[in-house]
């Protein structure tokens, strides 16, 4: 098997501030891309965004594709929610809760800063894709596991109901590791996944409009491991609806009254958050380097499915006991892996719970199996049913009734139940 992997900086333009609140820029975020190769290429592409509109994502990857020789749905565009990055400036501004806002410049303003806003993003995408390829070339995979201790639930109880904020109790996910290293024994490459939606900083300053954009604490994290080894670091985001990073500086609390109130500690605060955190996962990474298994793997396959799930319509964002959820139009859940030897990614474009992905670790027939949440768009919410009961945020906010968690946990199971037998399916 061959493999690659490429990093670049997403280089905004300061002629896109203001936008929403955003008014310059404390580190640039990267977009990183792991390349592998058997008989056909398949790619993973990592970008440190918040989130793309769809039209872009899809020009990115038949860009990609185009660029390695590739087919597009064997290119995976994989977003890591990072929060303290803006959504782009011609699509619907988006505040608390996917509130949708008034825009803050005229519609010709809006197009102009679109353009420096996609050219930012293909051209990083671009960059990262030819490093990649001019790195590909026979190879070794590592990969280890470690629990990490970075990580607290938010779902929190008040009197009216369930709310989010930070809950105080450490939750120990796993903190996934897969390194490439070429046939001289030199590292050429690392990606991370880890369940931390990088939202350290989160909205900090919104209201005041100075934010600044930043790669978070797993961005400050890659970018220690890149300095300390070389090489491009890819951070993926896991099964993170339902935690928060142990420390984040914009959040919601309960009051000894049983009031909820936003507590913003500001940017520079959550700046000093972002090192510390970004150290701790790096020194983290760090010790699981150290002790990785690595193999020749043999087999390289991609797998595509989806099913139809019964939608539902918004529902009010506040704590309750008990949520009227409401019907809407089916929606489409699409399903897919790369099976990589003993590791499976499972890539989704909902967000999942933590207990999702420990569901899927549990079923499927694979040694590893790693979820990746904001894979080729985004669906919000897809809670499992414990969250529908309470109900908590991720279920108000949620597009899907009940049960599409472990009904995307089968599908997934079977995909790679498919692949790893060799099953005849769509391979790479």
């Amino acid at each position: 098997m061959k493999a690659g992997v490429g990093g670049a900086v997403i280089s905004f333009s300061p002629r896109l501030f203001p936008l929403e609140g955003f008014v310059g820029i404390h580190d640039l975020p990267h977009a990183g891309v792991l390349l592998l190769e058997q008989e056909e290429r398949v790619a993973l592409i990592s970008v440190e965004i918040v989130m793309l509109p769809d039209s872009l994502i899809d020009k990115c990857r038949r860009e990609t594709a185009a660029i390695l020789g590739t087919k597009p749905e064997k290119v995976w565009l994989h977003m890591t929610h990072t929060i303290s990055t803006p959504h782009a400036p011609a699509g619907p501004q988006v505040g608390l809760g996917g509130e949708v806002l008034a825009r803050d410049s005229s519609e010709s303003e809006d197009d102009d800063k679109q353009t420096l806003y996609e050219e930012a993003i293909r051209e990083a995408i671009r960059a990262a894709t030819m490093q990649a390829l001019e790195g590909l070339a026979p190879a070794e995979l590592g990969f280890g596991q470690a629990i990490c201790p970075l990580l607290q639930q938010r779902d929190i109880e008040t009197p009216e109901g369930w709310w989010i904020g930070p809950s105080g109790t450490t939750t120990e996910e796993l903190l996934s590791v897969l390194a490439v290293r070429n046939s001289t024994g030199h590292l050429s490459g690392i990606l991370l996944n880890y369940a931390m939606k990088p939202c350290v900083i989160d909205n900090a300053w919104l209201n005041i409009g100075r934010r600044q954009i930043s790669a978070d604490g797993p961005g400050c994290a890659c970018r220690l491991l890149e300095a300390a080894f070389g090489v491009p670091v890819l951070y993926t985001m896991g099964a993170a609806a339902d935690l928060l990073p142990r420390k984040t500086a914009w959040f919601d609390r309960v009051t000894q009254k049983g009031e909820i109130e936003t507590v913003d500690l500001g940017v520079d605060a959550g700046l000093e958050f972002v090192s510390q955190i970004g150290k701790q996962l790096a020194e983290e990474v760090d010790k699981i380097l150290g002790h990785l298994t690595w193999t020749k793997p043999e087999r390289l396959a991609v797998g595509m499915d989806s099913f139809s799930w019964p939608g539902k319509a918004r529902t009010p964002m506040h704590p309750c006991r008990k949520a009227d959820f409401r019907p809407a139009d089916p929606a489409v859940v699409p399903v897919e892996v790369i099976l990589l030897g003993s590791v499976a990614l499972v890539g989704g474009k909902p967000e999942m719970n933590a207990i999702s992905a420990g569901q899927l670790r549990q079923v499927s027939p694979c040694p590893y199996t790693l979820f990746l949440g904001m894979v080729n768009g985004g669906m919000k919410y897809m809670p499992d049913l414990r969250s529908y009961q309470k109900p908590t945020w991720e279920a108000l906010a949620s597009p899907l009734m009940p049960g599409a968690a472990e009904k995307f946990v089968a599908q997934a199971a079977g995909l790679i139940t498919k692949l790893y037998r060799e099953e005849p399916l769509t391979k790479a």
